[in-house]
């Protein structure tokens, strides 16, 4: 065995090795979990090559946002669950006291969210965006941009 064989076993090792060292850090994690998610949406892998799950606020942040966007009937097996676009906001204008006030009951739906405060930055060709601001129940402060 030459010298650099045994320099790719020992890379290959230490890559092992972190990789169950985060496998058994998620086993002890006994907290809620969700697929970790890309910057487009996508699921992504661990070291391992297994899907990537996500927790604490990083979990708390994709879900807020996974449940604002959320149709009303879209989920198949929860159908009362997402908010109702269909039914009254396409089509026309809704208040923004109304928009405020149902993005930040489905925010608070999810499990780890205390408080939640939603600002809406601009309606520009019937595209309406917004940060929400969340706070954690360990007091935790994040921004989520819909």
């Amino acid at each position: 065995m030459n010298f650099r064989a045994v320099l790719n076993i020992r890379a290959l090792s230490n890559i092992r090795d972190e990789a169950q060292a985060q496998s058994i850090a998620e086993e002890t994690d006994f907290g809620l979990r969700s697929l970790r998610l890309d910057d487009t949406w996508d699921l992504t892998l661990s070291a391992g090559g297994d899907l990537a799950s996500a927790g604490g606020t990083v979990r708390i942040v994709q879900d807020v946002a996974s449940y604002v966007r959320t149709f009303q009937g879209e989920p198949y097996y929860a159908q009362q669950d997402g908010i109702p676009y269909f039914i009254r906001e396409l089509g026309s204008l809704p208040p923004a006291e109304l928009v405020r006030a149902r993005s930040n009951a489905r925010a608070l739906e999810v499990p780890g969210v205390a408080q939640a405060d939603t600002q809406l930055s601009r309606l520009e060709k019937r595209t309406l965006s917004g940060t929400i601001r969340i706070t954690t129940e360990t007091g935790e402060t994040a921004d989520v941009t819909v």
